[in-house]
């Protein structure tokens, strides 16, 4: 009963953290767009710890709507999952295609917001001091090789965040159980998104 309590006053006392921690207020202030990826990123968790795999694909669709990044989660919650995979794969491939048709649609039949999204992301045009560490080291890069740079660190991001799912409860006598593990895996994948992103803000 003890540690239940205990338990039960972690997640409030984290809920009460997170609420009033001046970087949550400040983005809710200031009405910026991380707010839904805020909002995105806690439904994620919240699918994978109910095992959901519907769930966690349709709001990493979302998210990703803005940003590749965050696909990346799907996949220690694919290998975690492995028997209702497919299912997860044609929900988030059915969700995020409509959403890019919606957007085709409504730019008047043209594909150029993709530059404007992705392209952004990828090109990482601007070099204006944030709360990452990758911005001095594109402002100091020699031009000749923004190619070689930009392709190095986005595949860095990709080598920390894709070990993730290695770790999984394989010891038969392991006390956690396979949510817990697919939780965390998530979770680590999408603190490494956020801590390495080109163009980090600031989220969950």
């Amino acid at each position: 009963k003890l540690k239940m309590k205990l338990n039960e006053k972690t997640g409030y006392y984290s809920l009460l953290i997170f609420l009033f921690n001046p970087y949550s207020i400040a983005i809710c202030a200031s009405k910026s767009t991380q707010c839904t990826t805020n909002l995105l990123y806690a439904v994620i968790l919240y699918g994978v710890s109910m095992n959901n795999v519907v769930i966690v694909s349709l709001a990493t669709a979302l998210a990703s709507y803005s940003s590749l990044f965050p696909v990346m989660v799907l996949v220690p919650v694919f290998l975690h999952h492995k028997n209702k995979a497919l299912a997860g794969i044609l929900t988030f491939g059915v969700s995020f295609s409509v959403l890019h048709y919606a957007s085709y649609l409504v730019s008047g039949g043209s594909w150029s917001y993709i530059q404007s999204v992705y392209g952004f992301v990828l090109t990482v045009p601007d070099y204006t001091p944030n709360i990452g560490a990758a911005w001095y080291f594109f402002s100091e890069m020699f031009s000749h090789f923004t190619v070689l740079f930009l392709s190095v660190y986005q595949l860095n991001l990709l080598l920390y965040s894709l070990p993730c799912p290695s770790s999984s409860p394989t010891l038969p006598h392991s006390s956690y159980s396979l949510s817990s593990w697919s939780l965390l895996s998530s979770n680590r994948t999408l603190v490494l998104v956020t801590m390495l992103s080109p163009l980090p803000c600031y989220t969950l």
